[in-house]
């Protein structure tokens, strides 16, 4: 018999859009001053961007009348672009809905252009735009018209998904900072910065392929669910320190394993097989989905990791070395493998 199940996460997208919060009071007020022309003809289109309009007697309460605006079209764009996908494994049929369209958190929400603003007889009108492509065109876009800058460090680690569609774009990647504050991952140079979102995280995390090391997860799964035990091998055809590390999809820097001397021909089992069963995969408390990074990293010499840190035993520990950024600095010239996990129930 086939069994057929249907999750649909409609209610679940809605949801997302309904909690951006528009925290600002919005008050309609009467006035007599007339719009400007492209204001009242609302002609303003940029491509790559949704827009909002808005006009109130302080520029605060314009910006949060172009908001709302805004957010009304968040929510046609969300209930518009579902789409029903449907896997086979089997004698199991699953079908999901899932949305085509990003979903939007708090601070992404507020991730916002002015496009225009104009003050006419004491009232003010503005349009807010938010720039919904991918984060390499967003990049691409702004570092096309920075000036040159003398030549840094390379802080966007250069193996990273991110780099290489720039490296696409643009012929040639201008020298990037990659930091985390408030929360967030930013990108900057030359005076630019641009936000990296939720959903966009996973595009700076490393994934280097060496043909020297050789990493495998047992057991090997395209889906893991949550609590599933698994157990991390590496082999290597050269000598060297190991290190293995994993990255979270929120962009956390976790250290398993430091500056293990290995040789040429060696197997390596994390965890130690005669203490422990294995490791546990883990689904952050809220979400329905997450993925993480399994890096293995072969130095000729030791390297200095003690700003990471190290793995928890304890369930759901909340990880705050957020530091992607200075991945190059550890391990521009060692050899590396990735492997991407996926888990979701």
């Amino acid at each position: 018999m086939i069994k057929l199940t249907v999750l649909f996460l409609i209610l679940a997208l809605l949801s997302a859009c309904k909690s951006m919060p528009i925290s600002d009071t919005v008050t309609s007020y009467k006035s007599d001053s007339p719009a400007p022309l492209w204001y009242s003809n609302q002609t303003i289109e940029v491509s790559g961007y949704w827009v909002g309009y808005g006009d109130a007697l302080t520029l605060e309460q314009a910006k949060a009348v172009a908001r709302a605006d805004l957010a009304a079209t968040f929510k046609a764009e969300i209930s518009a672009s579902l789409r029903l996908d449907k896997t086979v494994s089997g004698d199991e049929v699953t079908q999901h809905a899932q949305s085509r369209v990003e979903q939007f958190t708090s601070a992404e929400f507020e991730d916002l252009d002015v496009l225009r603003s104009e003050q006419q007889l004491g009232r003010y009108f503005i349009v807010l735009g938010y720039d919904h492509r991918p984060l390499a065109q967003r990049l691409a876009a702004k570092l096309n018209i920075i000036p040159s800058e003398p030549t840094r460090p390379q802080q966007l680690p250069q193996s990273s998904r991110l780099y290489q569609q720039l490296m696409q774009a643009m012929g040639a990647v201008p020298p990037l900072n990659l930091n985390h504050e408030r929360g967030r991952y930013l990108l900057s140079a030359g005076g630019m910065t641009v936000s990296v979102r939720e959903n966009e995280i996973e595009s700076l995390i490393p994934q280097p392929r060496s043909n020297v090391l050789e990493l495998a997860l047992t057991p090997n799964l395209d889906v893991y669910a949550p609590e599933t035990l698994f157990k991390v091998s590496l082999s290597t055809q050269k000598a060297g320190y190991f290190s293995y590390l994993q990255v979270f999809g929120n962009g956390a820097v976790v250290l398993m394993m430091a500056n293990q001397p290995v040789n040429a021909g060696d197997l390596i089992h994390y965890p130690d097989p005669a203490l422990y069963d294995g490791l546990v995969t883990e689904l952050p408390s809220g979400q329905t989905s997450t993925s993480v990074q399994h890096l293995a990293m072969l130095c000729t010499n030791q390297r200095d990791l003690s700003r990471l840190e190290h793995v928890s035993s304890r369930a759901d520990e909340q990880y705050q070395s957020f530091l992607l950024g200075e991945w190059n600095r550890y391990f521009d010239d060692c050899d590396g493998q990735s492997l991407a996990q996926m888990i979701r129930p």
